[in-house]
């Protein structure tokens, strides 16, 4: 489960974050949001699958990696065996947070549970 919190320089001075790739670092996932502007890279190398969500009545946008939950066929081992990485994958463990109060800045948040 995630365990977001608000980065801030203070809490979080002694964190480092590793770049490499694999099933332990969280990369063993079956699909990943894509937006608009990355469609031509990602299509290159991913099917993107138009998926309407219950939640919000939209669709959203998934490139996939494998065909179960858990299975990423461009993961071996410790490579990403692709020329592309969607962007939500590549700013993992940072997120785009909204504040408790609406009409707030948006804020980046932290995925302590991230691998």
């Amino acid at each position: 489960m995630a365990n977001h919190v608000l980065l801030n320089s203070e809490d979080h001075r002694t964190l480092r974050i590793t770049s490499a790739h694999g099933a332990d670092l969280g990369d063993a996932v079956m699909s990943s949001l894509v937006v608009p502007s990355e469609f031509r890279r990602v299509q290159n190398d991913y099917p993107i699958l138009f998926r309407l969500t219950p939640q919000r009545d939209r669709f959203q946008a998934l490139a996939m990696f494998g065909f179960e939950p858990g299975e990423n066929l461009f993961l071996d081992g410790g490579q990403w065996d692709a020329r592309y990485r969607p962007l939500a994958l590549q700013i993992q463990p940072f997120l785009i947070g909204y504040p408790a109060t609406p009409g707030g800045d948006k804020q980046i948040h932290l995925d302590l549970d991230n691998p």
